[in-house]
């Protein structure tokens, strides 16, 4: 009797635990996409195809991760691959898993890829992000998440989605951001916020500029090209998160110098009443490391906590 009990106990708790795959879009996905250029293809080549990485999402969706012994909060994790192909196991089922060790629900994104062929190649995934927000919410009951404690984390090109999402949507309780260039540096190829697929595209121009750093031969376009003019950085975006808690999880491209950036974030905290909500870890490489996650996943469970 005693094993059967103990073997139900475990049963239950597996059922609890189980994920759950939830389609963004079940009437069907808005917008008319664009098939993939030669050029794209080869840039998604066999990296798209490698174990743990999945491209040509059209049927974009959010799977639940629950915490064995949930404390109540979520977060959204977009994984990072460019505008090509999503690094889905690395930079989303893995931190999901490690964010259910602190009992923090994970929420991983397939958002639409590749996009970068579309005339605003930003919209889907932007879409995307804001509809799984409202599934959550909309779900929090049943999924045993408080509504008001809902974060967003995403790496690399996924860290620039976390960060304006942060940014530009309240509904997001904190947010965290690993090494995706949290300010315009030209100095840095892999920043490039100035590529037609992030805000350098032009509706404008019969032909977009090449991909690459901005030169003589090459120049800024687009939104980009403005705001770089008018002398604006992603410092005025940073400031949108205060008083909300905010964390960069800095590497080769958010080096120990971005913290000179994050004190425009700390001021406007420091106006607002609020103290100790911009942190800022580095480590050398691209790529999270153990200790790097470690301090990202901690900080989660203080910045979430009830």
């Amino acid at each position: 009797m005693r094993f059967l009990t103990l073997l139900f106990l475990a049963l239950a708790t597996s059922a609890s635990a189980a994920e759950t795959v939830l389609p963004l879009w079940p009437e069907g996905v808005p917008g008319k996409r664009v098939a993939p250029s030669k050029s794209v293809l080869e840039r998604i080549g066999p990296k798209g195809n490698q174990p743990g990485r999945e491209t040509f999402i059209d049927d974009p969706s959010i799977t639940v991760y629950p915490a064995a012994n949930p404390n109540g909060a979520a977060v959204i994790v977009c994984p990072g691959g460019g505008y090509w192909f999503l690094s889905t196991k690395n930079e989303g089922t893995g931190v999901c898993e490690w964010l259910n060790r602190v009992g923090i629900t994970g929420i991983l994104l397939r958002y639409r890829t590749p996009t970068a062929d579309e005339t605003l190649p930003h919209n889907y995934p932007v879409q995307d992000l804001q509809r799984a927000l409202g599934l959550v919410r909309a779900h929090a009951k049943e999924w045993n998440i408080d509504p008001k404690r809902v974060g967003v984390v995403g790496h690399s090109y996924g860290g620039k989605w976390s960060l304006f999402a942060a940014a530009l949507h309240d509904g997001f309780a904190c947010g965290a951001t690993s090494d995706p260039g949290i300010v315009f540096d030209e100095k840095r190829g892999n920043v490039n916020y100035w590529e037609r697929w992030y805000i350098g595209f032009d509706p404008a121009l019969a032909e977009q500029r090449k991909p690459g750093t901005p030169n003589d031969k090459n120049p800024r376009t687009g939104p980009y090209k403005k705001l770089m003019a008018d002398g604006r950085d992603l410092t005025d975006l940073h400031a949108l998160i205060a008083p909300r808690p905010f964390f960069v999880s800095g590497g080769s491209e958010d080096l120990a110098e971005r913290w000179k950036a994050l004190n425009h974030s700390l001021a406007v905290n420091t106006l607002l009443g609020a103290e100790h909500r911009v942190a800022l870890t580095t480590r050398k490489g691209h790529t999270p490391t153990e200790e790097s996650n470690a301090a990202l996943y901690a900080w989660f469970e203080w910045a979430l906590k009830k």
